[in-house]
């Protein structure tokens, strides 16, 4: 018996044909992942995806300019005490 083909566009494995197509470039990483390890690594990425999103929009955040700090007059003791 031949050894199984392994092809990239047809996702042929040692263990079957995959019925889910990928994006190449995800198959080309993942095509000898077992589904446990599919698993463990698509969580892993979810999480770093969430970390880069935030991580980005409190960086676009600070990139703000920030408007001028308005100052307020100082008001005397008598009439701070009444506010």
């Amino acid at each position: 018996m031949s050894d199984p083909v392994f092809k990239m566009a047809g996702m042929n494995t040692k263990k079957g044909i995959c019925p889910v197509q990928l994006e190449f470039e995800l198959e080309e990483i993942a095509c000898l992942w077992s589904a446990e390890r599919r698993l463990r690594n698509a969580q892993k990425l979810r999480r770093w995806a969430r970390q880069l999103e935030v991580s980005a929009r409190i960086m676009m955040e600070r990139a703000k300019p920030t408007p001028p700090k308005v100052s307020l007059p100082r008001l005397p003791r008598r009439k701070a005490v009444l506010n």
